[in-house]
C-alpha cells in the first residue's frame, strides 16, 4: 500500500465516522466525501455535508459536539492509537468545532473540558459495539469505491447496520 493510499483510507474512516455518527443521531446526509472541492480555499482531505431537523440550540450544539468527535475517534480506533484529539494536527478544524460546541454549552473551561471528555467516551463506546464499526467500515469502503456518496448511497451502505429512524 502506497502512503497515498495509507491517507485516502485513513481519511475514508475519518470521515465515515463523521456521516454514520451524524446519521444515527438524526442528521440528513447530503454528501460525504474523500475528494474536497479545492475551489473553497479550505486545506482538507474530505468532508461530510448534514442537514439537520430543526431542534432546541443546546440539543443541536450537544449533537454537532458528537459528530466532531466522531471523524477523530474512528480514525484513531482504526489506527489502533490513542492520543488527545486536540494535539494531533489533523484534527485542527474538527478540534476547532468541538470547541466552539463545548463553548457553547457550558461557561467555565473546566466544564467545557468536561463536556467534551463525557461525549467522547460515548463516541468510542458507540463505535465500540460490533454494529456500529460495521456501518463506519461499510460507508468507508464504499467511500474508497466511489470517493464520494450521496444521501441514497449512504443510507444504503449503513441501513442493514443501523437503524437512523
Amino acid at each position: 500500500m502506497t502512503v497515498e493510499d495509507e491517507i485516502e483510507e485513513i481519511t475514508a474512516y475519518h470521515e465515515a465516522g463523521h456521516a454514520v455518527m451524524a446519521a444515527a443521531l438524526g442528521g440528513r446526509i447530503i454528501r460525504v466525501s474523500i475528494e474536497p472541492p479545492e475551489d473553497d480555499g479550505l486545506k482538507r482531505f474530505g468532508e461530510s455535508i448534514v442537514s439537520w431537523p430543526p431542534s432546541t440550540d443546546a440539543a443541536i450544539y450537544e449533537v454537532e459536539l458528537k459528530v466532531s468527535l466522531a471523524g477523530p475517534v474512528a480514525e484513531l480506533l482504526y489506527r489502533s492509537e490513542q492520543m488527545p484529539i486536540e494535539s494531533v494536527p489533523e484534527f485542527a478544524a474538527d478540534w476547532q468545532r468541538i470547541a466552539e460546541s463545548a463553548t457553547l454549552l457550558k461557561t467555565t473551561r473546566r466544564e467545557q473540558l468536561q463536556l467534551i471528555s463525557k461525549a467522547e467516551f460515548w463516541v468510542r463506546d458507540f463505535f465500540n459495539r460490533t454494529r456500529n464499526w460495521a456501518a463506519v467500515g461499510a460507508v468507508a469502503d464504499e467511500l474508497l469505491a466511489h470517493y464520494t456518496l450521496e444521501n441514497e448511497q449512504l443510507e444504503e451502505a449503513i441501513s442493514f447496520w443501523i437503524d437512523s429512524d
